[in-house]
Parts: C-alpha cells; sequence; structure tokens
C-alpha cells in the first residue's frame, strides 16, 4: 500500500490531518506514517526509498532538528522520489518564500488553517492531487 508520510511537530495539526484525510477516503487507499521533525522524516524516507516512494509528503517547514526546506530539497534530489508529491505548509510564509518552496520542487504550497473548513480542504486538494497523480500513472503504464 502506498503511504502518505505526514511530516508535522504539532499533535493537534496531526490529529486534524488525520481526522480530514479519513473524511476524504485517503486512509482506506493509503498508509498513514508520521514524523516529528525533520530528522525522522529523512528517516522514514530513506526507510521508504528501497521499499516504494510515498506518494505524497505533507511537510510542515517550521520542524526541530532539519527543516522542512531541507527535508524537501533532499526529497527533490532522490530520484526515486520523482512522482511523489510534496505539500508544504506553514503557518505564515511570504510569497517570495512561497515561490522559492515551488522552485525547490514543492507541488504546492497551503498556509495551515485556522478553522475546520479549511482542513476539510486541504484533505479535498490532496484527495485530488493523488487522484490525479495515480490516473498519470495509469495512463503512462498504458
Amino acid at each position: 500500500m502506498t503511504t502518505i508520510l505526514i511530516v508535522e511537530d504539532n499533535p493537534a495539526d496531526v490529529f486534524l490531518i488525520k481526522e480530514v484525510l479519513a473524511g476524504a477516503g485517503l486512509t482506506d487507499r493509503y498508509a498513514l506514517e508520521f514524523a516529528e521533525d525533520g530528522e525522522e522524516a529523512l528517516h522514514a524516507l530513506s526507510r521508504q526509498s528501497n521499499g516504494g516512494p510515498p506518494g505524497l509528503v505533507l511537510l510542515d517547514l517550521n520542524l526541530p532538528k532539519s527543516g522542512g526546506m531541507e527535508v524537501l530539497q533532499r526529497i527533490r534530489e532522490n530520484p526515486a522520489f520523482a512522482r511523489t508529491i510534496v505539500v508544504t505548509w506553514t503557518s505564515s510564509i511570504a510569497p517570495h518564500e512561497a515561490e522559492a518552496l515551488l522552485r525547490l520542487g514543492a507541488t504546492r504550497h497551503v498556509i495551515k488553517p485556522m478553522r475546520l473548513e479549511e482542513y476539510v480542504q486541504i484533505g479535498t486538494l490532496l484527495r485530488d492531487l493523488l487522484d490525479a497523480r495515480d490516473t498519470a500513472g495509469a495512463d503512462s503504464g498504458r
């Protein structure tokens, strides 16, 4: 089963993301793995590079140990993760920083929600990105 790796150090955000992923029907199709800091994320990714890369990484930028930018850079340096969707998120970011994330290879950047409805929208976004990736992969295999 393909994995969604959630890299987040805030337990409340982790709880809400689990709920919206379940509500979006993603927990039936994907295994969830969690990392609380950048080093833990890099270890999880190195384990997964051999057994199949994650389908999606939801990556907080403000992490202890290794920051989200470094994790993103390491993901994009590894050809095994070429099809991995990386959605970065943080509480606030300047427009030039968001552009830098996209240049580094983030698939999308979102601001962390303040309201439950916004979390639900992120669940929908992640489902849509994974569906598009899976459809593109099925089309290229024909």
